[in-house]
């Protein structure tokens, strides 16, 4: 998903800090909601 925002948004434009931000935000939100399980399912991937 991130590599199709940047290939659309075309190679000269300026990155957009805030979706990478709450990306980054969101997969921590998720580790730290799943616990111990958020292992389980990184290794099952």
């Amino acid at each position: 998903l991130v590599q199709q925002t940047l290939e659309a948004s075309g190679p000269d434009a300026p990155l957009d800090k805030d979706f990478m931000i709450v990306a980054l935000d969101l997969l921590s939100g998720l580790a730290e909601g799943l616990g111990n399980y958020f292992l389980f399912y990184l290794t099952q991937s």
